[in-house]
């Protein structure tokens, strides 16, 4: 379906699925975002910055079931 996409948030027009093209202090990219929606998962990118621990790290980012961003790096998955 049609997505509606602002540069603080991008979501179906037609569902509630929606999720926001800044991920830990990173902004994704249109092209980023075209292969998150359209293979449900990206390469690694770096850029990432931790709230928790102050620190930068790389991680690749996919949908999981429920449509919610999860960072996988190290064969593990994390919510985003």
């Amino acid at each position: 379906s049609e997505l509606a996409v602002t540069p603080r948030v991008i979501g179906c027009r037609a569902c509630a699925f929606k999720f926001y093209p800044e991920v830990s202090g990173k902004m994704l990219s249109p092209g980023q975002i075209e292969a998150l929606l359209t293979n449900g998962k990206t390469g690694v990118l770096k850029g990432f910055h931790s709230k928790k621990t102050g620190k930068s790290f790389e991680a690749a980012l996919k949908l999981n079931h429920e449509a919610k961003l999860e960072f996988v790096y190290s064969g593990k998955s994390k919510r985003a």
